[in-house]
């Protein structure tokens, strides 16, 4: 008899092993989802190559981007645009619009003899822009919410 009841025992063990290793598995995928989701739609983060965006932000800087909510950047913010298959970090120093009432950005790099802008290729359309930096994640020195 203590035989079967330590067989039933174990089996019941490794029952409620495999419901929370289940739970664990699912909780995990969950995450991975969510993290997708997340940095798909809402926010990223970019590297700032170069001196560009100098002294705001050094070369190697890390900020973070939200991707959402486009409709209220304004002059002086700093944005991420696609130009040109690039992704390029500047302030935004003049709104316009187009004859579409469309806006359009005129941006540039705070190190003014040292970036490619809008002095270059104009102004740049809102479909161009990916997101506004928020907070600036690295160096860990210079963290700060932009």
């Amino acid at each position: 008899m203590m035989n079967r009841f330590s067989f039933s025992q174990s089996i019941n063990d490794i029952s409620n092993a495999i419901k929370q290793n289940k739970l664990f598995v699912l909780f995990g995928l969950f995450l991975i989802i969510a993290t997708v989701i997340f940095r798909t739609f809402a926010f990223s983060n970019i590297v700032i190559i170069g001196k560009s965006m100098y002294p705001t932000f050094g070369n190697n800087a890390v900020v973070l981007v939200r991707k959402f909510s486009l409709e209220n950047i304004e002059v002086n913010d700093i944005i991420v645009a696609n130009i040109s298959g690039m992704q390029i970090v500047k302030r935004v120093t003049k709104i316009d619009f187009d004859e579409n009432d469309n806006r359009k950005f005129f941006i540039v790099g705070d190190n003014c003899f040292g970036s490619y802008d809008s002095r270059d290729f104009g102004f740049i359309n809102e479909n161009m822009i990916i997101g506004t930096a928020i907070i600036q994640i690295f160096p860990f020195s210079e963290i700060r919410i932009l």
